[in-house]
């Protein structure tokens, strides 16, 4: 996921950003780079922390919360609905997707 040159992601992310310099789309390759990197520090960050940080568990009960405000539980909704919704049937997402998107940018 993070594109690490000997996997399959990493492919995947060339062949696109490939196509982009190809086209003369070098604004939205910069932007396909600069969003790789900011997923790689995450990606990263994870892989870290589970193979050299050392983390005691000896607090067997402690539980970790977080909390949403309506706005970002509402928006979380949308978006895992819409997930749920691709797998079922692709077609209408995408038929959403280009009508809602229609709406936005006019």
């Amino acid at each position: 996921m993070s594109g690490i040159p000997p996997l399959a992601g990493f492919f995947a992310k060339f062949s696109v950003i490939f196509s982009l310099v190809n086209n003369n789309s070098l604004g939205l390759a910069f932007i396909v780079i600069l969003s790789s990197m900011v997923g790689a520090f995450y990606y990263l960050r994870w892989v870290k922390i589970m193979y050299s940080d050392k983390y005691s568990f000896n607090k067997a009960n402690e539980y970790i919360t977080f909390s949403l405000d309506n706005f970002s539980s509402i928006i979380f909704m949308v978006f895992s609905i819409f997930i749920m919704l691709y797998f079922l049937d692709p077609y209408v997402v995408n038929v959403y997707s280009t009508v809602l998107s229609k709406y936005i940018f006019i």
